[in-house]
């Protein structure tokens, strides 16, 4: 497979003698669609080509025609005259000329699709563009503005304090039927994203009651009602060797569960030794499994625990508290061999 030749493009190198030219920052714009004039930044820009300027992406594309561009006073400056002309303009046209154009413009507007670009005459896009002041008789409380003249209506948005609303409740029958179909789409990915966070909620709820029982031990300790039955029966001892351990003093089921590790296992093997049962993929053993039956023996007889209900109670809130005692328990057998 042959490949062309990489394309190689000299960088321009700028120098204080070389004359540099930047574009203008701001451009004076006509919209092609309804002769509005406005004052944009460069950046706002889509394109330029020549003297056409597209703005906006999509459905709200747009395209103007460059009249003016430079500095943004210089461009004001042009704005200003020129509306000044469009109002003369506007003056000299006839009222019966200026309200046969619009309704021909409002006629023609209705029969085309909606999707498509109205075109107005530049009196009516001048009224779009500025501020209205319309009668209390005309004018819905929700912003809908009633022409009884030619049997329209038209949605305006009002400025009320800085929010805007509008009222959903008069919606146009073309506005429904266009907007059906999306609207079903929209609520089922709205469903489906309900159920994605439902489901997530639910595993951080999991997740962070877990770690609940962890950080507060204390008021979970004292409520082991839970993990009790009434109607089982106890043995009176728990032995190993000559000692009993059910007579071990703890001030509660974590410090009963360490002093009987202590009793039952030498300090090498609690400093040495990790919980059961076995990990392969770590180096230190674990405890005597059979030794360690007799403090899970201990445990549950010294607070009642249900048989049934032990295995929970242990991975809730035992188990975590005695990996902690060993790792204390080893770094206490560090220290002292350093001393």
């Amino acid at each position: 497979m042959n490949r062309s030749p990489r394309r190689k493009t000299q960088p321009k190198k700028f120098t204080p003698t070389r004359a540099t030219t930047c574009p203008p920052e701001n451009y004076l714009l006509r919209f092609k669609d309804n002769g509005e004039l406005i004052v944009v930044k460069r950046s706002s820009l889509r394109s330029i080509f020549e003297d056409t300027v597209t703005v906006g992406t999509g459905v709200k594309r747009r395209f103007a025609t460059i009249e003016a561009k430079g500095s943004y006073s210089q461009c004001n400056t042009i704005y200003e005259q020129m509306t000044c002309e469009d109002d003369n303009n506007d003056d000299n046209i006839p009222t019966d000329q200026e309200d046969t154009n619009e309704l021909e413009d409002y006629s023609s507007n209705d029969e085309c699709n909606q999707n498509e670009i109205p075109r107005v005459s530049p009196k009516a896009a001048k009224r779009k563009s500025s501020p209205l002041t319309i009668d209390d008789n005309e004018e819905d409380f929700d912003g809908t503005v009633l022409s009884s003249q030619h049997g329209l209506s038209t949605k305006k948005k009002r400025r009320v304090l800085g929010n805007s609303s509008l009222n959903e409740d008069h919606i146009s029958e073309n506005e429904i039927h266009t907007t059906a179909q999306p609207s079903e789409l929209s609520s089922r990915v709205l469903y489906q994203k309900i159920d994605d966070i439902h489901a997530s909620v639910i595993k951080k709820l999991e997740r962070f009651s877990k770690s609940l029982d962890r950080v507060i031990p204390t008021s979970v300790a004292q409520n082991l009602d839970m993990y009790r039955e009434k109607e089982e029966v106890f043995a009176p001892t728990v032995m190993h060797g000559l000692i009993d351990l059910l007579k071990t003093r703890g001030r509660d089921i974590y410090d009963f569960a360490r002093q009987t590790l202590k009793i039952l296992y030498t300090p090498e093997e609690l400093s040495g030794s990790i919980l059961p049962p076995t990990r392969i993929h770590l180096s230190r053993p674990a405890l005597d499994i059979q030794r360690f039956d007799k403090f899970h023996e201990a445990v549950r007889v010294k607070y009642r625990i249900a048989a049934a209900h032990y295995d929970d109670c242990y991975s809730k809130l035992i188990k975590h508290r005695m990996s902690d005692f060993l790792i204390d328990e080893r770094k206490r057998q560090a220290k002292a061999s350093k001393t």
